[in-house]
């Protein structure tokens, strides 16, 4: 049995005696994808914990020249990241373009469905037209934003079938996974 003074640990982690009495240190940026090679990843920043009521939200605060920097991903999350809306989209670049279509494809509850709809019309990702005066009836179509989010869809639709389908598939064969 090995004694604890033989116990290695990571440099940059410490143990728990090692943190008695002081904060835990700073998770490092230089792996996030927002954060290579930018002044964030070159300690022109400092990150900061900001908090909104009960949200909390991470801002990136300058501490030398330039703009504080901002993450694309999570950005782009913020549009497109709801659930359901990434599903609107791949319906509506198949074709389909009513919202009654676009609920039974999905599955999606009907006041969810409205809600994503109008944001993702409200971020310029899809537009309505309106194709009946009375009663009123609209198609939604993907703007140049919108269809640009294929490549996107493309790429998630590949990792899914690698890692998390296949891998449920391969689980349910052995009998591990209850369907």
């Amino acid at each position: 049995m090995r004694s604890d003074s033989s116990i290695r640990t990571h440099p940059r982690r410490k143990g728990v005696a090692d943190l008695a009495g002081r904060s835990p240190p700073r998770p490092s940026r230089g792996g996030h994808p927002c954060g290579v090679g930018t002044p964030l990843a070159r300690g022109l920043f400092r990150l900061r914990t900001v908090r909104y009521g009960a949200q909390v939200k991470r801002e990136d605060e300058p501490t030398n020249l330039g703009a504080p920097r901002v993450c694309s991903i999570a950005d782009a999350l913020q549009v497109v990241g709801e659930r359901w809306s990434l599903l609107v989209v791949r319906e509506l670049g198949s074709g389909v373009r009513r919202f009654k279509d676009i609920q039974v494809n999905t599955g999606v509850p009907r006041e969810t469905l409205a809600v994503r709809l109008r944001k993702l019309e409200g971020e310029g990702i899809i537009e309505r037209r309106r194709y009946c005066e009375h009663p009123p009836r609209d198609e939604y179509w993907l703007t140049d934003a919108g269809l640009s989010l294929f490549p996107v869809l493309d790429a998630l639709r590949s990792w899914g079938e690698r890692h998390v389908t296949g891998a449920r598939g391969a689980d349910r064969a052995a009998g591990t996974v209850g369907g």
